[in-house]
């Protein structure tokens, strides 16, 4: 008769299917950190290929910007009615919930898109709004982070730093371009480093009623006098950048850079004062939502008349100016276009319930949509468009779109799953050594480039050169790769607790990736760690570290014991007694089977055995 399979020896606890016992090995692959991370910059890699190409190398030539503003109007109706086909219910009914704004920034980007695609220069004033909203959201948004959970540590600014920058810095190493090319992350970092500066310094003041209003008070009069001011404060704090025209700042980056920041310096400080008047405002919108209906259709109806009012002498006043004039102005009053759209958006409760489920989806890849439309939809920076389907605009436009699209989604999931990888949460040496990993693997590349250029080094020199390049790189590659989770396989320590008899010398689990940790059973009196327990001299029972606070789901006792401990050992007891190589395993429900397991004196070369197997296995 053949053996019947081997019981398994899971998280802790035994399994039983048959006479003998066996660990389950479930260990990650060596090295699947090392995997995931070559899978990942693989994919990053295709598509920074991909753009080079079709920005250096197209397949076509570059077709010119065509000025439509029947099909920009025409667009962006089909993707409101698109839009109003995926309306969801929202996980929450606050005010300015997640949802709600990534749905805002999903409509605006598609506008500031087509904007660039179809140079409808006649939303130009619109576009300058929507920039301004971005940035109030980054004061309105980090202010309430810092406020709430209140983390000043490196790895936040370590992680935030890597969203806003990493893509940028990738594309600026591969198409050679400058950073203020690229003006809205400079922007946004510049606006998170002054948000995170307002509330780290003097942190203790945060909770206090006027010590924080004190600090936002001093950095709007610091922003007064450093941009509605003649004394000179934006030259000696930002000359450093230069006054060299460069790509993307032709009158200059330091021009280019005030000509940016002046356009939206209050914003971000108007969205730190609206979040420190969050509570008030929300239970203002939650109290006039429960009042009678009569009372209630006067609030928000009047509400909502006011809005429409001031957004109109807004419309009339400033909107309607030309370019430069409404540059001077739009600092001061696109507030007013933001304030009024958040109350009319929420005015209701049934219209903060719900969001766009499209929406939603284009704003959460805002960032990358905006830096691949220089390359893969737009191409010389902007300037051309990229053309797929040569005598067919529609047609390319559909398609071009689509794979660019694409391309943004990709590589917003890249972003996010290599800074979990390089910046894991409250680990500040990890983060710091993998970032040291990563510069020196990019600046030797880097550096291999440069050597490969010079025509002056002779063989034997570009060879050394070459060689000293490639220990570099494989010194950092090594130093990030060895620390990723699961870069290679570490034998898990081993505990010991005293049992009561002679049960068998076991490992439970070490080394397994299985981490269960069922529900402990109600009234069990061996709390967090299963015991095996049984007869004669005592034994060492071996658990993993990790098990050490693990609850196992089954109880196992020898029968004798349990008998005993129960006070029913009777003369059926005695004639019926179990050997001591026999267990009973009780399982949550209450049930018990009765498994019959090898004599002690065998236990030694089956263990010795299934140890070596299993080292076999798990390599």
């Amino acid at each position: 008769m053949p053996n019947p399979k081997p019981p398994r020896v899971g998280a802790g606890f035994i399994e039983p299917h048959g006479p003998y016992l066996r660990r389950k090995c479930e260990t990650p692959k060596p090295y699947q950190g090392v995997y995931a991370l070559s899978r990942e910059f693989s994919r990053l890699g295709a598509i920074m290929l991909f753009s080079f190409v079709c920005e250096h190398y197209p397949f076509f030539p570059h077709a010119a910007k065509s000025h439509d503003m029947d099909m920009f109007w025409s667009l962006t109706a089909a993707l409101f009615i698109a839009a109003a086909f995926t309306m969801r219910r929202s996980k929450s009914t606050d005010l300015l919930h997640r949802e709600q704004t990534e749905e805002w920034k999903g409509w605006m980007q598609f506008m500031f898109l087509l904007y660039h695609y179809l140079h409808a220069g006649e939303v130009y004033n619109a576009i300058r709004v929507m920039i301004t909203c971005y940035v109030w959201m980054t004061g309105f948004g980090n202010f309430s982070f810092f406020y709430i959970k209140d983390d000043f540590s490196a790895v936040r600014v370590l992680q935030m730093l890597w969203r806003l920058n990493f893509l940028v810095g990738l594309l600026m190493l591969v198409h050679g371009n400058t950073y203020i090319l690229y003006y809205i992350c400079p922007l946004h970092t510049f606006y998170f480093l002054m948000t995170y500066v307002v509330m780290r310094v003097g942190r203790g003041l945060n909770r206090t009623k006027w010590g924080i209003r004190a600090k936002i008070m001093a950095v709007a009069a610091i922003i007064f006098l450093v941009w509605d001011t003649r004394l000179g404060l934006f030259d000696v704090l930002f000359g450093w950048v230069g006054a060299t025209p460069k790509m993307g700042g032709t009158a200059g980056t330091l021009y280019e850079w005030y000509f940016r920041t002046s356009l939206d310096h209050y914003s971000t400080i108007l969205g730190m004062v609206f979040a420190l008047n969050y509570p008030v405002t929300k239970a203002f919108f939650d109290s006039s939502g429960a009042l009678p209906a009569p009372q209630k259709a006067a609030v928000i109806g009047v509400g909502n008349a006011g809005a429409l009012g001031v957004l109109a002498f807004w419309f009339v006043e400033y909107y309607t100016l030309p370019k430069v004039p409404y540059n001077a102005t739009n600092a001061y009053m696109a507030p007013v276009a933001l304030l009024c759209y958040i109350f009319l958006r929420n005015a209701l409760p049934v219209m903060r319930s719900y969001h766009s489920e499209l929406l939603h989806d284009i704003g959460k890849t805002t960032l990358e949509t905006y830096l691949l439309q220089h390359h893969l939809w737009l191409t010389s920076n902007a300037k051309t468009l990229l053309v797929l389907v040569p005598g067919m605009p529609k047609l390319n436009f559909l398609l071009v779109s689509c794979v660019y699209y694409g391309c943004a989604k990709e590589c917003y999931r890249l972003t996010m799953s290599l800074r979990g990888m390089f910046l894991p949460d409250g680990d500040v040496r990890r983060c710091v050594r993998n970032l040291i990993g990563l510069a020196a693997v990019v600046g030797a590349a880097l550096g291999a480039g440069a050597v490969l250029t010079m025509n002056y080094l002779s063989r034997a020199e570009h060879l050394i050169a070459v060689l000293a390049i490639g220990l570099v790189v494989g010194f950092g590659t090594l130093l990030v790769l060895d620390r990723l989770p699961g870069a290679r396989h570490r034998p898990e320590r081993h505990r010991r607790i005293r049992a009561h008899g002679a049960a068998p010398r076991l490992r439970g689990t070490g080394g397994c990736a299985h981490r269960a940790r069922p529900q402990r059973r109600r009234g069990s009196p061996h709390g967090a760690a299963g015991v095996l327990h049984g007869y004669g001299a005592g034994r060492d029972l071996e658990l993993p570290n990790e098990h050490r606070h693990a609850r196992v789901p089954r109880r196992v006792q020898h029968e004798p014991e349990r008998r005993r401990n129960g006070g029913v050992e009777g003369a059926r007891g005695a004639g019926r007694r179990m050997r001591d190589d026999r267990v009973a395993v009780e399982s949550p429900r209450g049930r018990r089977r009765r498994l019959r397991l090898p004599h002690a004196e065998q236990m030694g070369g089956y263990a010795a055995r299934q140890e070596r197997d299993e080292d076999r296995r798990c390599g």
